[in-house]
């Protein structure tokens, strides 16, 4: 395990991070020299190196996604200075998996086959966004409500398709394969970093990895 994420996690420097008296055993580093700053897999999400700097502060490019596709980059103060995003952009992977996310919206009268498009609730591209919560306009049987985030907001604004699993081509965009999948949900985890507030969320007193500002030597 890396120094700093030892430190960092038993110092509880970031919040939900975990500490001595709750170490979330569903977070951990990931081992290498990776390219990526965070993982999910399976309920288990993973830290790299990439989330640490010894520079006080590192820069980060997402591809965002508010009438049509734009680039922003967001500087992050601090030792720990992504840390805090990856964790809320791999939480929300990981209430996607787990299903916990988006609320039951309620199907057509009489509606014989649930796994049918007809279905809002139903994931016809597999990209782990219900049909209803990417185009609830196309359910006109009823008023579907729309699906607001307290954080992203309202979900349709995204131009997310019921059919296609990457709308906006974040695979071709980043040039990973796995996006071709799930690229319409990795949209929704990039909007909420860029809207999230974090200050309050990251503790620097608190790190006593080397160089910071409980470090003994």
């Amino acid at each position: 395990m890396a120094n700093w994420f030892y430190y960092g996690q038993e110092g509880a420097v970031v919040d939900g991070w975990g500490n001595v008296n709750q170490r979330p055993s569903e977070i951990g580093w990931i081992w290498g020299n990776v390219n990526v700053m965070g993982s999910h897999w399976q309920g288990r999400i993973g830290l790299s190196n990439h989330t640490f700097s010894d520079t006080d502060g590192l820069q980060m490019t997402i591809h965002l996604i508010s009438g049509g596709n734009q680039l922003l980059r967001i500087s992050f103060p601090g030792r720990f200075p992504n840390v805090p995003y990856i964790l809320h952009h791999e939480k929300l992977h990981k209430s996607i998996y787990l299903q916990t996310l988006f609320p039951i919206l309620p199907p057509p009268p009489n509606l014989q086959n649930l796994n049918s498009i007809a279905n809002p609730n139903y994931d016809s591209d597999g990209d782990g966004v219900p049909g209803g919560i990417e185009q609830p306009l196309l359910y006109t049987y009823t008023n579907l409500p729309h699906y607001v985030h307290p954080i992203i907001g309202d979900v349709s604004d995204l131009a997310l398709h019921r059919t296609d699993p990457d709308t906006h081509g974040l695979a071709q965009y980043y040039g990973l394969q796995v996006y071709h999948f799930m690229g319409d949900q990795e949209v929704l985890c990039q909007v909420l970093e860029n809207k999230i507030n974090v200050t309050s969320e990251t503790h620097l007193n608190r790190d006593f990895s080397k160089g910071g500002a409980r470090w003994q030597h």
